[in-house]
C-alpha cells in the first residue's frame, strides 16, 4: 500500500480516525466539529482508516464537508491489507466493530510522520485539537492518553474488579489505565525504541481481552504512556455513585473530571450511550448542531429509527438470549473449543445488557 506523506511541511497537524461503514456518518460529525474549531495558522491533515472500497458517494460527502476549509485535507486509507491476516481472530463485543483494532497498525501506516493524534469517531471537539498536538510528552514516552476509570467508580466491588483486571495487564495501579479513544502518539520515539514487536506480542496475548484494543495498548505501552488531563478526553455520562465515601485516589480522579467539565477540549461518548441514540445526553445538543452541518443527517436519523426497532426486538428476546449464553458457556467448558463459545456467550450477555439499558432509558 502507498504510505501517506505529510500534506504540508510546516504547521501540519495529522489527525487519524478509524471506522467502518456503519460509523462513517458519526465520524463525519466528529470531523465537522474538528474543522469548526480549527485555526487557520495550522493545516489539519485528516485521515480516516477504513477497510475495503469506499463508495464514491460517501467519499464525495466527506470532500463536501471539507470544501469550506482551505487549511484542511481529508484522506481515506484502506487498511484491509494490513489487518486481514489477524483481525478476524480478535474479540468483538456487542455494538463494536473490528475498526477498533485499526489503530494497532498506525505505526506501519504513518511511517512518514513523527507525531500524530488518533481519535475515535464518537468524539465532539469543543476546542482546537492543536492544543493536544502541541502537548509535550516527557522524554522516552510514546503515548499521551487520559486515564479511564469512570465506569468502575460506582461501587467497591466494581473498583476491586477493575484493579484486578489492570493487574492482569501488568499495571501497578488502576489509575495508570488509559482510554484508547484519544491518543497523542510519538511515532518517532516508538521507532527509536523499536516497540513494534512488543505491540504485536500484546496483540496476540490479549486477543480475547474484554476491552479489546484498549487492553492491548495498555499492556504494550505500560511505562511509556504519559497521563493527560481529562479535558482532552471527557466522558460526559452522569455518574451515580452508590457510596457517599470513596478512597482518596478515586476522589482525586473525580475531582479532575469535575474540573475537565468546565472547559473540555474533546468530549468522548465512549459508552453505549451515544448522542445520536439518546438525545438527552450531556452536550447532545452541540453534537446535533454539528450533525446538521454534515451531508449525513438523513442517514443519522434513519439509523436512529433502525436502532430503536432492533433494541425492541432484542428486549423481547432477552430470555432466549439468556438461555443461549449459558448453553455456550457449558459448551466452552465441556469442549474446550479455544474460547469461541465463550466469546459468543459474552456477546449475548452484552446484547442483553444493552437491550435492558435501552428499555430503561426509553421508558424514562
Amino acid at each position: 500500500m502507498d504510505l501517506p506523506i505529510p500534506f504540508k511541511s510546516k504547521n501540519n497537524i495529522p489527525v487519524v480516525f478509524a471506522c467502518d461503514a456503519h460509523f462513517l456518518p458519526y465520524c463525519a460529525v466528529a470531523v465537522a466539529s474538528l474543522l469548526a474549531q480549527a485555526q487557520k495558522h495550522h493545516f489539519y491533515d485528516i485521515f480516516i482508516l477504513y477497510a475495503g472500497t469506499l463508495p464514491a458517494h460517501t467519499a464525495g460527502k466527506f470532500q463536501q464537508l471539507g470544501q469550506a476549509y482551505s487549511h484542511a485535507q481529508i484522506r481515506f486509507i484502506d487498511v484491509a491489507e494490513l489487518t486481514g491476516r489477524w483481525i478476524g481472530q480478535m474479540l468483538l463485543r456487542e455494538n463494536t466493530s473490528y475498526s477498533a483494532y485499526y489503530r494497532l497498525v498506525l505505526p506501519q501506516i504513518m511511517q512518514h510522520y513523527d507525531k500524530i493524534i488518533y481519535l475515535d469517531a464518537d468524539v465532539l471537539l469543543r476546542q482546537d485539537i492543536a492544543q493536544l498536538y502541541h502537548t509535550a510528552l516527557p522524554a522516552g514516552y510514546v503515548l499521551g492518553a487520559v486515564p479511564d476509570a469512570l465506569a468502575y467508580a460506582a461501587s467497591a466491588a466494581q473498583r476491586e474488579f477493575f484493579a484486578q483486571h489492570t493487574r492482569q495487564l501488568g499495571l501497578n495501579s488502576p489509575f495508570e489505565y488509559f482510554n484508547s479513544g484519544v491518543l497523542l502518539w510519538d511515532l518517532k520515539e516508538f521507532r527509536r525504541q523499536n516497540l513494534s514487536r512488543r505491540l504485536q506480542q500484546c496483540r496476540e496475548k490479549f486477543s480475547g481481552s474484554p476491552h479489546m484494543d484498549q487492553d492491548i495498548l495498555n499492556a504494550a505501552f505500560y511505562g511509556n504512556t504519559a497521563l493527560l488531563p481529562q479535558r482532552f478526553n471527557l466522558f460526559p455520562q452522569p455518574l451515580a455513585l452508590a457510596e457517599l465515601t470513596l478512597p482518596r485516589p478515586w476522589l482525586a480522579y473525580l475531582k479532575d473530571r469535575a474540573q475537565a467539565q468546565e472547559s473540555p477540549v474533546i468530549i468522548h461518548y465512549a459508552s453505549i450511550e451515544k448522542p445520536w441514540l439518546y438525545p438527552d445526553m450531556p452536550y447532545a445538543d452541540l453534537w446535533w448542531q454539528c450533525a446538521r452541518q454534515t451531508p449525513f443527517l438523513p442517514e443519522i436519523l434513519q439509523a436512529q429509527e433502525t436502532y430503536a426497532h432492533t433494541m425492541r426486538r432484542h428486549f423481547r428476546r432477552r430470555g432466549l438470549y439468556w438461555l443461549m449464553q449459558w448453553g455456550y458457556r457449558l459448551k466452552n467448558k465441556l469442549c474446550k473449543d479455544g474460547g469461541t463459545a465463550s466469546q459468543k456467550a459474552f456477546a449475548l450477555q452484552e446484547r442483553i445488557r444493552t437491550a435492558d439499558f435501552w428499555n430503561k432509558r426509553h421508558q424514562k
